[in-house]
């Protein structure tokens, strides 16, 4: 008797639940075929939804998760059965989580509140419900843009995970390879705010002073101030204000003073605990860059110099990044950068690191520029090295000299000998 007696029982109640899920289906596809829909009236459609099925006589006497899974496989099933698009099943997830947390949003009453996507954004962050709570009441209050809201969420995430991480993009390895490979600010340089702020970050403190000796368009004091990491101290690693030191021997502006790097620099001595060069590179090719030499050991000679005045404005455990590109041609292949690296264990700089830095620069090329580049064989370099090192803890006085092999090779008299560094 008990089993004929649940199986009359069962069988109205089994009909009415697939009722019941046709309706919804119905304006789940209506909802979404309408063009004006907002993600608001979704997501109360989902509440309405959830609402109904968990008070449904079919489902009195199961757990709410199987009451969930059940509605959204029959939904799903019946859908397909329709072969018309509904609500998404990762919306209807998302605004499940939104009003469980917070069921009293109020959507219809006008009053001023955050978007949908506002509130699922932050309802699906890694943070506590507590903590969630009170990012809800500090969004209601200060009404921030998208942007804004996602970068405090990430803040706040990281901080519960001891995470913390600065706003530009920093690298971990010595590899490094940015979306954006040059400035945007129009200025004609080779490389950008991301590598300059990374050189920062990883070889001084904050309260340092760096020195660019060869500024040009003053790239070292625009990444200073462009990032907050460096403009005030945050709860990212190493943040806080740095002060720069710039000189060139062409200045764009009046905070960059006018030096030739290879006679002196017009600052005082031990004044710097990082310097970035960032020299013009060496090329055979059509002899640009002639003030630094147009040939290898000319522009080595120069650098050798740039080294010695460097040395004398650095602390003394100043430490400094030289960036180099090598020559790459089809019959020719100059490693600048093992000079470079040759030329400071010579005299005597302790090497921290090589950096490679991948450029995108043949991205950029015309068909026909390519075209002419794989006609001629050519190898086109699309890597920049930069070579970190820490000054020598002897007397700058006291350092190797160019020895008379180096200086034979390179043409140098006997007085210019006694005058080289």
């Amino acid at each position: 008797m008990s089993t004929a007696r649940v199986i009359r029982l069962d069988a109205p109640r089994q009909e009415a639940w697939n009722s019941l899920i046709e309706r919804y289906g119905q304006q789940f596809i209506a909802i979404e075929a309408r063009e004006d829909a907002t993600s608001w009236e979704k997501a109360q459609l989902v509440k309405a939804f959830d609402e109904e099925t968990k008070t449904h006589p079919a489902m009195l006497d199961k757990k709410p998760h199987d009451i969930s899974k059940q509605a959204n496989t029959d939904l799903r099933q019946w859908l397909g059965q329709q072969r018309k698009p509904g609500i998404r099943p990762r919306f209807m997830a998302d605004a499940r989580k939104v009003y469980t947390l917070w069921g009293d949003l109020d959507i219809l009453a006008g009053k001023d509140i955050l978007s949908y996507e506002s509130y699922r954004h932050m309802a699906n962050c890694g943070l506590p419900r507590e903590q969630k709570d009170d990012l809800r009441d500090w969004a209601e209050r200060h009404q921030p843009a998208r942007n804004e809201l996602r970068q405090t969420i990430r803040e706040r995430v990281d901080a519960t995970k001891g995470i913390y991480r600065p706003d530009f993009d920093l690298k971990v390895s010595n590899h490094w390879v940015f979306q954006v490979d040059k400035r945007t600010d129009g200025f004609d340089g080779g490389v950008n705010y991301d590598l300059y702020a990374n050189l920062i970050h990883h070889f001084s403190d904050p309260g340092d002073t760096i020195l660019d000796p060869f500024a040009g368009g003053g790239l070292l004091a625009s990444t200073l101030t462009r990032y907050k990491h460096f403009r005030k101290v945050t709860q990212a690693e190493h943040s806080g204000p740095r002060q720069a030191l710039m000189s060139d021997i062409s200045p764009t502006s009046p905070a960059i003073l006018h030096a030739d790097a290879r006679e002196c620099l017009p600052f005082p001595p031990q004044s710097a605990h990082l310097a970035i060069l960032d020299p013009p590179y060496w090329s055979m090719s059509n002899g640009k860059y002639a003030g630094l030499g147009d040939t290898l050991d000319a522009w080595l000679e120069g650098l050798q110099a740039v080294l010695y005045n460097t040395a004398q404005c650095l602390t003394d455990q100043g430490i400094i990044a030289i960036m180099t590109d090598d020559f790459v041609r089809k019959e020719t292949h100059v490693p600048a950068g093992l000079e470079v690296l040759r030329l400071l264990q010579q005299k005597g700089w302790e090497l921290v690191t090589t950096i490679y830095n991948f450029n995108r620069n043949f991205i950029g090329m015309t068909p026909q520029e390519m075209a002419r580049v794989k006609h001629s064989r050519l190898l086109v370099n699309a890597m920049k090295l930069i070579q970190v090192a820490r000054k020598p803890q002897r007397p700058v006085d006291v350092l190797p000299r160019v020895n008379s092999r180096d200086s034979q090779k390179r043409g140098l008299t006997s007085e210019a000998e006694s005058d080289a560094y």
